[in-house]
């Protein structure tokens, strides 16, 4: 564990990584002490919010994943072509995930608000009620709303929670001055459970993984597929920034 000075005085309600009071929790026990504090088995979520960009939700990006996903349709001969055109191609599915490198916020239905990031190798920080909801980005300005992308979880309760570990040691950049000792076991996903959607998709899961000093979160099913949208999606997604 790396235990952090900050005391969530953030200056212009600008998020900063070491004025946040959360520590940074690097091993399996670790995580599970901090879950088990939080007591977020049952709580409604309310709402959720990313602070910052979203980096596969800018512009040229969102073009690039289309365009793969065209070539491999109809070629390349034609992708270049379809993608230029004012609107999505109307048969294209994205996933629902975004890579971020600041927090994820999550309202409840009581008004609690958990900030959680998982933007370092098995380096992950949780805590409740100490980053406002407003927090304006200190990297990067949003590209995506959250809470549309991954609109499949709002008014779910927590079900229950997945802390995934490897022995592999994962890849560390040391972003923010932070370090990693070698242990038995290394994070790598931690995962949030919702509430029964239906017989075909029993649940509904928010996944957080690292990679490298970015954060991937993704909605996925039960069997680890991740979730989709239809291109008519992804200006609602995106509209406003």
């Amino acid at each position: 564990m790396i235990l952090s000075d900050g005391k969530n005085d953030f200056e212009n309600n600008v998020f900063k990584f070491w004025k946040w009071s959360a520590p940074v929790l690097q091993t399996p026990d670790e995580v599970f002490a901090g879950l088990h504090e939080l007591k977020l088995h049952g709580r409604v979520i309310q709402d959720v919010r990313a602070i910052g960009m979203g980096y596969n939700w800018r512009k040229d990006d969102i073009w690039d994943s289309i365009y793969c996903s065209v070539v491999q349709q109809c070629g390349k001969a034609q992708a270049k072509k379809i993608c230029d055109q004012e609107t999505y191609p109307e048969n294209i599915q994205m996933n629902r995930w975004a890579e971020i490198d600041e927090p994820m916020l999550i309202k409840f239905a009581d008004g609690a608000v958990l900030g959680i990031s998982f933007d370092e190798g098995s380096s992950v920080r949780l805590s409740m009620n100490t980053i406002p909801w407003d927090i304006r980005p200190g990297i990067n300005p949003p590209t995506f709303h959250a809470n549309r992308l991954f609109a499949g979880i709002i008014g779910k309760p927590i079900t229950s929670i997945e802390v995934t570990a490897a022995l592999e040691e994962p890849v560390f950049t040391g972003s923010h001055g932070l370090h990693l000792e070698a242990q038995p076991a290394y994070l790598s996903k931690l995962t949030l459970y919702c509430e029964r959607v239906d017989i075909t998709r029993p649940f509904c899961c928010l996944v957080f993984k690292p990679f490298y000093d970015y954060g991937n979160v993704y909605l996925v099913d039960y069997d680890g597929n991740c979730h989709k949208m239809g291109s008519e999606n992804i200006t609602y997604v995106t509209e406003g920034f």
